[in-house]
């Protein structure tokens, strides 16, 4: 994915089937249907919400976002826990897209996928125009989330510097400290979510999608670094 200029996952996931929210905006639940009803136990496991935030504005270089997600709802729907995990997919995100989410539900896991660099990361504006969040203030509201937010992945090039504001409030931020191929982090999130999906925590999901990239012949230029508060 391209620049705009010249980093133990302690709960289990979220549940199943899709909805759509809009045209910006779905739900993904992937737990199989229940022919009987849950057992108090099951009733009381603890659930993990994702939130995906994918931004491509007009005028930038063109990604393979949807692409990106096909194989991340494919990890999460085939995974041995899908029913612990729910998801939520922001289209064409906007800040306020991504404000209003957060104030609906606490997530553990945020994943932004989209066109980054040093001076921050590329959301859209109403017109679907680029509208650039500096990473001090993506850190200061992420912060405002810490008791629950346990991830933040930035899918995107250069994202190192600003993982590293997350990073200061935020247990895990994985980061890009330079370009990155579309093919190279389709796999890594493939690789990330099988992992998540199993009920690894997130160093070990990190490692898988490290793995993934690498069977896949595509990391000779890419790295991924975790980043912990």
């Amino acid at each position: 994915m391209s620049d705009t200029n010249n980093t133990n996952f302690n709960g289990p996931i979220n549940n199943s089937g899709s909805l759509a929210i809009g045209p910006k905006a779905s739900i993904h639940n992937y737990a199989q249907p229940q022919p009987q009803p849950q057992s108090e136990t099951t009733q009381h496991v603890k659930t993990t919400n994702a939130l995906f935030v994918l931004s491509n504005p007009r005028g930038s270089n063109s990604l393979r976002l949807n692409t990106e997600m096909r194989a991340i709802e494919e990890a999460l729907r085939l995974s041995p826990q899908r029913d612990r995990i729910q998801s939520r997919t922001l289209h064409a995100a906007t800040a306020n897209d991504l404000r209003r989410a957060l104030l609906e539900k606490p997530y553990q896991i945020i994943h932004l996928s989209g066109h980054g660099g040093s001076d921050g990361f590329m959301l859209e504006d109403e017109q679907g125009r680029p509208h650039l969040v500096s990473p001090q203030a993506l850190a200061a509201y992420f912060g405002i989330y810490r008791q629950t937010l346990r991830c933040v992945l930035l899918n995107a090039c250069y994202t190192f510097s600003m993982g590293q504001h997350i990073a200061l409030g935020i247990p895990y931020v994985i980061a890009m400290p330079g370009p990155i191929q579309d093919r190279a982090s389709i796999e890594f999130s493939r690789g990330f979510y099988d992992a998540i999906g199993a009920g690894l925590d997130i160093e070990r999901a990190y490692l898988e999608g490290l793995s993934t990239v690498r069977f896949a012949h595509l990391d000779h230029n890419f790295l991924a670094l975790l980043l912990q508060e």
